[in-house]
């Protein structure tokens, strides 16, 4: 009898003790083809789900950029609520930025044959124009919210690197890499 009462002491406080530690536990995951945020692991223990959906988003995983998708996809683990909801907002940004390329390239005509700019010479006025003008041919790059861009940083540093006049903490989310244009196709 004895040995019964131990065993069901061992086992309600192993329960108990396994629930402390995954109520302390977050992810990024996706949900009906959405980002959200979980709290607890995304694992199974028997019949019973180890996490469960906190917060859900109105951001669709189809607009995040590939690497993105695939990291939500494979879940991102943080460590702490506040932390998933800063890698979130990286993630609205990537998807953000997506959406906006693909609007851009939908909207943007095709070049017809016999126009300016559709051969391989030089439209009109496109040689010697100031960088920063509407006809500069030059490529954008994408800035991640939070960086600071002083003299001699570089635009493609990651958000999280510490730079003048950016701070870091544990609540800054998974580190997450910058978009290009490329990873939106």
């Amino acid at each position: 009898m004895i040995t019964v009462a131990i065993v069901l002491v061992a086992g309600v406080a192993g329960v108990f003790g396994v629930r402390a530690y995954v109520d302390r536990q977050y992810y990024v995951g996706q949900q009906a083809g959405s980002v959200a945020i979980y709290q607890g692991v995304p694992d199974q223990l028997l019949w019973f789900n180890l996490s469960s959906v906190t917060e859900n988003t109105d951001i669709k995983v189809d607009d995040l950029p590939g690497l993105y998708r695939s990291r939500v996809q494979n879940t991102i683990s943080v460590d702490s609520l506040d932390s998933a909801r800063a890698t979130v907002a990286e993630l609205r940004d990537g998807a953000d930025h997506c959406i906006a390329l693909r609007t851009r390239a939908a909207q943007s005509p095709a070049p017809r044959p016999g126009t300016p700019g559709a051969s391989g010479s030089p439209s009109p006025g496109a040689s010697g124009s100031p960088a920063g003008s509407s006809g500069s041919s030059t490529p954008r790059t994408s800035v991640s919210p939070g960086a600071s861009h002083s003299p001699g940083s570089s635009a493609s540093a990651p958000a999280s690197a510490s730079t003048p006049g950016t701070t870091t903490s544990p609540t800054s989310g998974a580190s997450l890499p910058k978009v290009t244009e490329d990873d939106c196709s």
